[in-house]
């Protein structure tokens, strides 16, 4: 799996997964175009605050991975928890309404597999998600 998100750049030591929540309830109820529009968004957010050393792979319908190098777990938690707090904060707004978004997010340190790490940080951001969502565990 790692093949497909490796950059010759990228030397992960944390990976994190994240996810939008409730994302099939906004395409549900204000349709795909507004889920487009929520997409759209937040990739700007995340760019806007990562810094070029930071790798970012749409994974699946809305989540992403973000590998992180740095070693030291407080950076990557400290721009995770940036971004989360942007986009909770972020007035997204389609068609006219307001829709309040939120994201969880799992963070795992890349020890020996980078597809070791992705199904831990899979397994910390359902872990979130099951204990109140708009949160990051590691």
């Amino acid at each position: 799996m790692y093949d497909t998100i490796k950059s010759e750049h990228i030397h992960p030591t944390f990976v994190a997964l994240g996810d939008i929540d409730d994302f099939k309830y906004i395409n549900d109820h204000y349709g795909h175009m507004c889920g487009d529009y929520v997409l759209v968004s937040i990739a700007t957010i995340i760019k806007d605050i990562l810094f070029q050393s930071v790798g970012i792979v749409r994974w699946g319908g809305e989540e992403i991975v973000l590998l992180f190098e740095d070693e030291d777990v407080m950076m990557p938690k400290a721009m995770l928890e940036q971004i989360r707090q942007k986009i909770e904060a972020f007035d997204f707004n389609f068609d006219d309404q307001h829709i309040q978004v939120t994201m969880t997010f799992g963070l795992s340190a890349v020890l020996d597999d980078v597809d070791d790490a992705i199904q831990n940080a899979d397994e910390h951001m359902y872990q979130g998600k099951r204990s109140g969502k708009n949160q990051i565990i590691s």
